[in-house]
């Protein structure tokens, strides 16, 4: 009976393990989330670490600045024969080669050893860091014009340089004769690991330097030609070999400089691409109008490293002026650009925020530098999501802003910083936008020189004319018209016939009309006049001698803002010998009406 007890209290001993087991696995995966404030299980975070860092050997010069070694070998060795520009400061980074070049050199028609240099590659500036301790691998294409050659390879020299001081400040490996591997005489891939070497502090700013060397004791006295390979796409390719060189430990790069370096002002467009420029390249403007859309396009050049994409956010801040849009920021306080400022961004119907922008034959340079397209903003933040920036070029930005209730006449400066609040490392340029003057108040005056005008007694054989003044004036931009409206002459129920054509006075016909101009036949009535620009009378009412009563239509009228103007109307008055008695009248209303 013990012993069954015994069983059964290890089961459920077992039993019970194995659901703490399971619990602790639950827990160290992470899910499922049961709870999540605090989050129940834990999050399990993945922590992964570069062992080992491969600089792709380049055919591009160095972007690197500074004082950087000059034409003669960093090895202690002199080389019996250097090849044409192996002193040239080349590329390598982290990046592969996109077209295999190749560097030839022509041995001593010797049959002792030879120490030969092939080429020099220069790294990107290094952040302040100890490098690891271990072995160095260099791979990359190479070959023999003939087997006598016996080339060896690799032979190499790598350092640690100081562009701050023009100098070597540490020699990891100075060995021409490391080689041991014989190519081919077509083009073999070449591997060489070097002994454990050990690892050295570096401060920020140092770069690595590696010079490619060869070996070759011939087997008789003919020069050949040896070839090394690099810079192309695939690693230990025969055709397109992706030189590297390998380093034992993570290597930390400094981090790449950014300056404000160009920009240019643009009229808005609903499109990826910009319309017609405000002002030239690097140049304050002004806009045209109140709550005037804008666009802004703009430079950052990058330096020391290349900035990978989407590596880094950046955001854009506006300012009232302060004196100038200097540089320093001296006097302005900058604030974060939003949909709601003062100066505002700006949503175009189209194109979406992070749209590739449309380039345009307008935009920003900054020297001879390449630009690397990015993207149209509508809102912060932005970052290099279209691409790469290499070092030593510069991104280009397209952002959509207008005026949103900014203070009139007054300039706005524009920067760019890093998402976090930091500044960039230099302004060169610092865009300016002011706004547009404010709208003059509308105006518009007008007055009759007589509210009342007595024509006489009307006659069958002679015209009975008279005349009034208007004066009127206004600034609207898209002008003013004056208008009539009211019944012809009436006495109860009897009329004078309107004129509903222009037509000429004719004594003895029924006529009652009306005109703005200065008339012979009767001799009535005057011109516009004023200093230009002036009112003038409108189609119908112009041509003197001929007059029109049309109840409701323009009689005089300006396309555009017009000074003080006084104008004439004239009216003339014919009867029949049928024409009823009476005492006639007619009351006219006229209006003005301005367009701004």
């Amino acid at each position: 009976m013990r012993n069954i007890l015994k069983i059964s209290n290890g089961v459920k001993i077992l039993r019970n393990l194995g659901l703490v087991m399971l619990m602790i696995a639950w827990l160290m995966t992470g899910w499922p989330a049961i709870w999540h404030n605090p989050r129940i299980p834990p999050l399990i975070k993945r922590t992964d670490a570069a062992t080992t860092t491969k600089f792709y050997l380049h055919n591009a010069a160095s972007p690197d600045t500074g004082t950087l070694p000059g034409a003669s070998t960093l090895s202690a060795t002199t080389p019996n024969v250097t090849a044409t520009g192996a002193s040239t400061n080349l590329d390598m980074d982290i990046a592969i080669g996109t077209a295999q070049v190749s560097q030839a050199l022509t041995t001593l028609a010797v049959v002792t050893l030879q120490k030969n240099w092939f080429r020099r590659f220069l790294s990107k500036p290094l952040a302040a860091q100890t490098l690891t301790t271990g072995i160095w691998t260099i791979q990359g294409g190479a070959s023999e014009s003939s087997l006598a050659s016996n080339l060896l390879l690799w032979g190499a020299v790598i350092k640690v340089w100081r562009p701050s001081t023009g100098a070597a400040v540490a020699t990891l490996l100075d060995s021409p004769t490391l080689g041991s591997v014989e190519p081919g005489t077509t083009e073999t891939n070449i591997s060489k690991a070097t002994a454990s070497i050990t690892g050295v502090a570096i401060n920020d700013g140092d770069i690595l330097v590696v010079e490619l060397w060869g070996q070759n004791t011939q087997g008789n006295t003919t020069a050949r030609t040896n070839t090394v390979f690099y810079d192309g796409t695939t690693e230990a390719s025969i055709t397109s070999n992706a030189a590297f060189l390998l380093a034992p430990g993570a290597i930390t790069m400094q981090a790449p400089t950014f300056n404000q370096s160009a920009y240019r002002l643009f009229n808005n467009l609903d499109f990826t691409d910009v319309g017609t420029t405000l002002a030239a390249q690097d140049t304050a403007a002004t806009l045209g109008s109140t709550g005037a859309a804008f666009r802004l396009r703009m430079l950052l050049h990058i330096a020391l490293n290349k900035l990978f994409a989407s590596d880094q956010t950046f955001k854009l801040q506006f300012a009232q002026q302060s004196g100038t849009c200097d540089t320093g920021f001296v006097g302005e306080t900058y604030a974060d650009v939003t949909a709601a400022t003062v100066i505002a961004y700006n949503n175009n119907a189209t194109p979406v925020d992070g749209a590739t922008l449309t380039a345009n034959a307008s935009d920003p340079t900054h020297g001879a530098d390449t630009i690397v397209n990015q993207t149209y903003e509508e809102l912060n933040n932005f970052t290099n999501s279209f691409a790469a920036i290499p070092s030593g070029q510069d991104g280009k930005w397209d952002f959509s802003l207008k005026d949103n209730g900014a203070t009139a006449s007054t300039a706005y400066c524009l920067r760019a910083l890093k998402s976090d609040g930091t500044v960039l490392n230099t302004y060169t340029q610092i865009p300016q936008i002011t706004t547009a003057a404010a709208a003059p108040a509308q105006t518009l005056t007008f007055s009759l020189g007589a509210n009342s005008l007595a024509l006489g007694t009307l006659s069958t054989t002679a015209v009975t004319s008279g005349s009034h003044t208007i004066s009127l004036s206004t600034n609207a931009g898209s002008g003013m018209v004056v208008t009539y409206s009211g019944p012809t002459l009436t006495s109860g129920a009897n009329t004078i016939t309107a004129m509903a054509t222009a037509a000429a006075s004719s004594a003895g016909t029924e006529q009652f009309g009306l005109n703005a101009v200065a008339n012979t036949s009767p001799s009535v009535g005057a011109a516009c006049s004023g200093t230009a620009p002036i009112a003038a009378a409108a189609t119908g009412y112009a041509t003197a001698n001929n007059f029109k009563f049309v109840s409701g239509e323009t009689i005089v009228s300006s396309a555009g803002s017009i000074n003080s103007t006084t104008c004439t109307i004239s009216y003339i008055a014919n009867i029949t010998n049928t024409t009823e008695a009476g005492s006639y009248t007619s009351t006219l209303t006229y209006i003005a009406t301005a367009t701004f």
